[in-house]
């Protein structure tokens, strides 16, 4: 492979403040902070791969390559023309407020928006892989309970509306409630069922039709697992200067998509017995720590680096930042007085692909949603009303 460094800067100043600037596209040597009127960086690096196009037609497994690449465009206006009351008079055609000026470097941005953990999503993707076909060993271990499930949802049924109208008689009666807390413990139950009963049984039925349906001749799969942040800060920022102290809006707003991927030459199997899965699955409440600590993604990692063939590996993301300053007012000191105005804008965006190897150690990452409240809240009340 081949390393490839490509650079492009472009400036366009009202005067001529900057005369240098260092690799990132950063002013440096320049009398008055980071004043500017307009700025634009764009840069690229990467890696690439000899003969690409012929090895790929060969049916190469080519290796994912290093790549980054970042863009920043920022415009500031502003102008400032202040009188005290001895006549005396300064007058500023950019009005930047050079101390509090906001303009993010590469550094501070990948000081701010480098994911923690992005590796788990690699991690994922070569669990998916593995975990292609039907795992038989878990299925067969949870098939008793998946018939007493069966067996026992007409009582279910029966006792549910059996509770309800004797809570409806007692209401109406106006005696004491006794019955609240027993509908209450079997809603719990029923909804903790139809998630992790029902919904698991329909995840078997789904895996074992694919696993029928499947093209088993089929020796190179890829994956790719990932997730998108979105979020928007809004500030406000007071300074002191151009006689008087100024209240600043500061509205910054992110999107960020995480993604690991892997590409592997690899024969699933069509019925899965890893015991040291099953032994995971079949623990009580293994589902709610693999919410917080990925135990089960690290597992099906760990069975995936020992039956694959080769594999290539990757995780990066994407980063777009839009920040926004504006002037929304002033307060002059006692005998100052003028025309004032300020604003800012830089949109960034960033790029990053990283080569890796599969990862094996368990990550902490929250994956946590409504509906997996309202499973620690059934589950609590299971708990309670026991």
């Amino acid at each position: 492979m081949t390393d490839k460094d490509t650079s492009l800067g472009n400036y366009e100043l009202k005067e001529p403040i900057f005369q240098h600037f260092d690799p990132n596209g950063n002013p440096f040597g320049a009398p008055f902070g980071s004043r500017y009127a307009k700025h634009n960086v764009s840069w690229k690096r990467g890696q690439s791969i000899p003969n690409f196009y012929q090895r790929r037609a060969r049916g190469e497994l080519l290796p994912y390559t290093s790549f980054q690449k970042f863009i920043s465009n920022g415009e500031r206006s502003g102008y400032a023309k202040i009188r005290n009351s001895a006549g005396w008079s300064t007058e500023d055609k950019l009005a930047t407020y050079t101390s509090d000026a906001y303009v993010l470097s590469y550094d501070q941005i990948v000081d701010a928006y480098t994911p923690i953990s992005p590796e788990s999503y690699l991690q994922a993707a070569a669990g998916q892989i593995y975990e292609r076909g039907f795992d038989a060993l878990t299925f067969f271990a949870e098939l008793p309970e998946t018939i007493k499930m069966f067996a026992d949802v007409v009582k279910k049924i029966r006792n549910f509306k059996a509770k309800a109208f004797k809570y409806a008689r007692q209401l109406a009666k106006r005696q004491t409630i006794r019955t609240a807390s027993e509908i209450e413990r079997l809603v719990s139950d029923l909804w903790l069922e139809a998630r992790y009963g029902w919904r698991t049984l329909g995840y078997d039925i789904r895996d074992f039709d694919e696993m029928l349906q499947a093209d088993w001749s089929r020796k190179r799969f890829t994956e790719r697992v990932g997730t998108t942040y979105l979020s928007s800060e809004e500030t406000y920022l007071t300074h002191v200067g151009y006689g008087g102290t100024s209240t600043i809006r500061r509205l910054i707003q992110l999107s960020q998509g995480i993604r690991g991927s892997v590409c592997a030459d690899f024969t699933p199997s069509k019925l899965r017995f890893n015991p040291f899965i099953t032994g995971w699955e079949v623990v009580p409440y293994s589902f709610v720590v693999d919410w917080v600590v990925g135990i089960g993604d690290a597992l099906s990692a760990a069975s995936f680096l020992a039956t694959v063939d080769a594999y290539t590996g990757s995780y990066g993301w994407v980063c777009d930042v839009d920040i926004t300053e504006e002037l929304v007012g002033h307060s002059f000191d006692t005998g100052n007085s003028g025309p004032l105005s300020m604003s800012m804008s830089q949109q960034i965006h960033w790029e990053i692909r990283l080569p890796s190897r599969v990862p094996i150690r368990p990550f902490v990452r929250l994956n946590f949603n409504a509906a997996k409240a309202a499973d620690l809240a059934a589950m609590a009340k299971q708990l309670v009303l026991r």
